[in-house]
């Protein structure tokens, strides 16, 4: 399985679904997935599966919010030697370091990623699904930033509090219960699932722990190998915001990462690509996700991405796929409105 994740991903959803009033064996086996509740340490899943159980999960118990109560329910445990390394460092700072080295071990569908913010004094943690093309993410989101959240707090004695928080997709409660939960404002429709929060938060101490097999855990992340980011994968996290607020040019990215323009270019080329290749493909992939998975006006659409005119959206698409915004739309449109194959 190449995009896999570790069962533990699943704590908690049986309980959950049961008191929901669902059958969580005859759910899971809806959405291909077998698993045995009492060993999931050892056992993986399709990470596109996990995802449709989650929708499925969400549609057929008519719970909105399942991901985010889910996430109520998970510990930072689920990342099992990730977690047991992690938390013999003394500052957040290290800890998402870590985190963000070896998160392949527990899923190479995933990735999370520290860039600075275009706040002042902000730092972005982004949340990115590295499947092409994606599918429904609204619940995986809810879930995964959600538990982000949870465990940082959990890590900080709650000396730990988000400046706001980032959703690609409408948000599906009001801004209470999301306020309730995160305990800030929620953006919608930013292009990308992160967290916000300052500079300094990242010198908060956390609840150190060393446990007995501290040594064997780091071996083993060791032999797996560390998740190198690419620059350009910092500067496509810091166009998805930026695009939706049409302030993305390559002087503010580079502003942002703290280096000048003509470095961002001599880096990027080093690379292999630039910067407005890079824009690009963002541009792309975000159109084709909004169209397949959205009932979004064309025109927010293309707000969304950045542009001044439709047309130069369309022409884009006509570019990119061969196919008008709207024929893209209804092709798919299937995909669009349904949540998971039953």
């Amino acid at each position: 399985m190449k995009n896999y994740i570790r069962a533990t991903s699943l704590q908690g959803i049986e309980s959950l679904i049961n008191e929901l009033g669902g059958d969580a064996t005859t759910l899971l086996s809806q959405c291909n997935i077998a698993v045995e509740f009492n060993n999931l340490e050892s056992q993986f899943i399709e990470y596109r599966d996990y995802i449709s159980l989650l929708n499925y999960c969400a549609q057929q118990l008519k719970c909105s919010d399942f991901g985010l109560q889910l996430a109520a329910r998970q510990r930072f445990d689920i990342l099992g030697p990730i977690a047991l390394v992690a938390q013999s460092s003394t500052t957040l700072r290290d800890v998402l370091a870590l985190v963000s080295k070896y998160l392949h071990v527990h899923s190479p569908a995933i990735s999370i990623k520290k860039t600075p913010s275009e706040k002042a004094n902000g730092v972005l943690l982004s949340f990115d699904i590295l499947l092409q093309p994606l599918p429904d993410i609204t619940q995986v989101t809810e879930l995964s930033i959600g538990l982000m959240v949870g465990v940082i707090r959990e890590l900080t004695n709650d000396k730990w509090s988000p400046r706001e928080v980032y959703f690609p997709q409408k948000i599906t409660q009001n801004q209470r219960a999301y306020g309730k939960h995160f305990g800030c404002h929620v953006a919608e429709f930013k292009n990308l699932s992160g967290i916000i929060f300052d500079e300094d938060d990242l010198n908060l101490s956390i609840n150190t722990r060393h446990t007995p097999q501290f040594e064997t855990s780091l071996r083993y992340l060791k032999a797996q190998g560390e998740q190198v980011v690419r620059l350009e994968d910092k500067v496509a996290q810091l166009i998805k915001p930026l695009m939706a607020i049409h302030q993305c040019n390559n002087d503010t990215i580079a502003h942002i990462l703290g280096i000048h323009t003509r470095q961002l270019h001599r880096f990027l080329s080093a690379e292999g690509t630039s910067f407005v290749k890079v824009k690009n493909k963002v541009r792309s992939q975000l159109a084709w996700h909004y169209l397949t998975q959205s009932r979004l006006p064309f025109s927010h659409i293309s707000d969304l991405l950045g542009y001044q005119e439709q047309a130069t959206f369309s022409a884009s698409c006509q570019r990119w796929f061969s196919k008008s915004p709207r024929t893209i739309r209804h092709d798919y449109s299937g995909l669009a409105t349904t949540l998971l194959r039953p």
